[in-house]
């Protein structure tokens, strides 16, 4: 067997094995977008329906379908994860005309190269929404990563897209896909670059729990006011940067210390207090 005949089978495990992994942690309530694991699902799928050919023709529209649902899917789970509205009137019409246009190409038309090109721009456009609408919500490092990740997936249909459509020439029969250079540079930046999205949403989701769940800790189930552990860490960030600054203060301007032991005795005027035996007040920095 060959190393591309092994390459082929790599993606559609390891997103059946990132699916599996988010749709447990959906079951265990750790997120609430099931839509990760729908999303990592059906790009398994759509390289199951695009490399291991039922009949070409469906193949090609199947597939597309699968891939242009996995990237809603995607795109949701950005827009919830970082509370932004969801637009589904506006992405349900997208894929719409995305899915006439298919068909056209692949029912019509018949051609495979205008139906990849759709596909992954398709692809790309859809996922691209969601992250420029995410993207100035993004202000820890992993969710950074995450976007960045996003755009990196994003980056990657683009060009494979144009370089295959404007700069080879390409089969234009939907039979030869499956042996396709397209379909090997598919298999080979999903193995090497585009993994580091599941693995970065994932550190998003676990981060995003990890503090959820120190929030709750910190408040009163009932009535949802802070509770003494969070009233002490409340006040610990408030009161830090004033302890600082008094600390840099009284390095600059010790205050006045009176030697308590010599105090001994004050009429109650100010201008009668005297310190041992009528002497001024001993004063030290």
């Amino acid at each position: 067997m060959g190393t591309s005949n092994i390459i082929v089978y790599v993606p559609p495990t390891l997103f059946c094995i990132v699916a599996l992994a988010f749709l447990l942690l959906w079951q265990m309530k750790i997120f609430s977008a099931w839509q990760w694991s729908a999303g990592f699902a059906q790009t398994a799928l759509g390289f199951v329906l695009s490399t291991f050919s039922i009949e070409p023709v469906f193949d090609a529209f199947s597939s597309g379908l699968v891939f242009i649902g996995a990237a809603y899917c995607y795109g949701s789970a950005l827009l919830a994860h970082f509370g932004v509205k969801q637009m589904h009137r506006e992405r349900g019409l997208f894929v719409l005309a995305y899915t006439l246009v298919l068909a056209y190409l692949v029912f019509i038309e018949q051609s495979l190269v205008y139906q990849l090109f759709l596909t992954d721009m398709g692809f790309a456009a859809l996922l691209g929404l969601a992250v420029c609408m995410v993207a100035r919500k993004a202000s820890r490092p992993v969710d950074i990563a995450l976007v960045v990740a996003s755009v990196v997936v994003v980056l990657d249909s683009v060009s494979r897209a144009t370089f295959f459509t404007f700069f080879t020439a390409s089969s234009d029969n939907f039979a030869d896909f499956a042996n396709s250079a397209y379909n090997l540079a598919v298999h080979v930046s999903t193995i090497t670059v585009c993994m580091i999205f599941p693995f970065t949403a994932l550190g998003a989701i676990a981060s995003a729990a990890i503090e959820r769940h120190r929030e709750d800790a910190e408040r009163d189930p009932l009535t949802g006011l802070l509770n003494r552990r969070g009233l002490e860490h409340a006040v610990g960030e408030t009161a830090a940067p004033r302890a600082a600054v008094r600390r840099y203060n009284g390095l600059r301007h010790r205050p006045f210390q009176t030697d308590q032991r010599q105090l001994r005795s004050c009429s109650g005027r100010q201008s009668d207090c005297r310190i041992g035996s009528g002497s001024p007040a001993s004063i030290r920095w």
